[in-house]
C-alpha cells in the first residue's frame, strides 16, 4: 500500500505552488476494513521524505530491514543506518518532511 501526503499546493495571492511544511503523525500500524466484519492490517516498511521546494529539493528514503528490524537511510549513493531508529512507540511517528509511505499486508 502506497500513501502520497499532499505537500504542494497553489497559493494564490503568490500565483505560485508553495510546500505544505505540516507535521504528520504516521502511524505504525494501519487497520483497514473490508467487506464485511474483516479488515486487513498494514505495517510502514518505508518512507520517502523530501527537503527544499517545489523547484530545487532533493529526496531520500529510509527503509526497515527484513533482515535486522533496523531502519537504514538511503541519500543519494549512501547507505547507513539510520542515527535515529523511527516507530519505537506504539502511535507512530510525527514527521513533516515525509512525502511517501509504503505499507506491507500482515494479515
Amino acid at each position: 500500500l502506497t500513501l502520497l501526503l499532499k505537500r504542494f499546493k497553489f497559493d494564490y495571492n503568490l500565483r505560485n505552488y508553495v510546500k505544505i511544511k505540516h507535521s504528520v503523525q504516521i502511524p505504525m500500524l494501519l487497520q483497514i476494513p473490508t467487506i464485511g466484519n474483516q479488515s486487513h492490517i498494514y505495517e510502514v516498511y518505508a518512507y520517502v521524505e523530501h527537503f527544499g521546494e517545489l523547484r530545487n529539493g532533493h529526496y531520500t528514503v529510509t527503509i526497515k530491514s527484513q533482515d535486522d528490524d533496523r531502519w537504514y537511510k538511503f541519500d543519494d549513493t549512501r547507505v547507513r543506518l539510520s542515527e535515529y531508529q523511527p516507530f519505537q512507540v506504539d502511535y507512530g511517528e510525527i514527521n513533516r518532511f515525509a512525502y511517501l509511505l509504503f505499507y506491507r499486508k500482515l494479515s
